[in-house]
């Protein structure tokens, strides 16, 4: 099919079609877009040539002005920087207490649209006396920050500590109360994974971030569990290039998890990582 030039404006769509238009023009503009044909073309920085496929997927008019694309794209970029730059300062150093202040705030809340349900979601006394998944969340992320400089021999870097405060956030979503008084989650790390994506393109997450993030979120419940686990599963986990990131995460969720003897999860570090990756 030939290409076409396509303009582009966001500023006479709907907002919803408007959030769209300005995160594909942010893709475009910093080279992270290409259409089905694996093609990438650029006049002057300003226009964009693309096929008939990646104009359906723009939710805006065509034909308009230049400039306009340009503003749009740059407000985006600024909203996006914003984002991660609030984020990421604030995760450099906050404490136990300021984490679990921000987990009701309006703030991080916009960042992370319904994070602020894991406050007062309760997990029950089996494995979580330490409290509601507010509170596993702030240790989670306390431990992760003590045990990457001991395992690692580095600081959690800025997706690792996202990790640690979503990782449970879909759990008011998917609690389930069973008539002996237990509470389980099925399912949410899937429904938390599920939001990786416009995560990602909120915080303008590279490729390698973005998949970072899903595999530590979508698969810390299997690592808990890494012994039951088929084996191809095993092997899937422990061939990822993010294998070390989760085992540490495995270490810090365990740690996080009190029971009513005071002791916690099994640290699976050395069953899920691989020998030659080892000592």
């Amino acid at each position: 099919m030939d290409l076409g030039l396509i303009e582009l404006k966001a500023g006479q769509t709907t907002p919803r079609s408007r959030e769209h238009a300005m995160m594909t023009l942010y893709c475009i503009f910093n080279r992270r877009w290409s259409n089905t044909r694996g093609e990438k073309e650029f006049e002057s920085g300003l226009t964009v040539r693309a096929n008939s496929e990646l104009a359906n997927r723009l939710c805006c008019p065509l034909h308009t002005s230049v400039s306009m694309c340009c503003a749009a794209t740059f407000s985006c970029m600024t909203m996006m920087n914003n984002y991660r730059e609030q984020l990421c300062q604030f995760l450099k150093s906050c404490s136990t207490d300021d984490l679990l202040r921000a987990l009701s705030s309006e703030w991080l809340e916009e960042i992370v649209p319904g994070i602020g349900r894991v406050v007062g979601c309760q997990q029950g006394a089996t494995n979580h006396c330490e409290g509601d998944v507010a509170v596993h969340t702030a240790l989670v992320f306390e431990n992760l920050m003590n045990v990457c400089p001991v395992h690692l021999g580095r600081k959690p870097d800025f997706v690792e500590r996202v990790a640690a405060v979503i990782h449970d956030f879909k759990k008011p979503l998917a609690q389930h109360q069973h008539p002996n008084g237990d509470i389980t989650f099925e399912g949410h790390e899937e429904l938390a994974a599920a939001e990786i994506g416009a995560l990602s393109d909120k915080l303008g997450l590279t490729a390698s971030e973005r998949a970072k993030l899903y595999f530590l979120v979508a698969e810390h419940g299997h690592a808990h569990h890494f012994a039951q686990l088929p084996f191809a599963t095993q092997t899937e986990l422990q061939m990822s290039p993010y294998v070390e990131s989760l085992c540490a995460f495995q270490k810090a969720d365990a740690l996080s998890c009190r029971s009513s003897d005071g002791g916690h999860l099994p640290v699976l570090w050395d069953k899920i990582m691989p020998e030659q990756k080892c000592g």
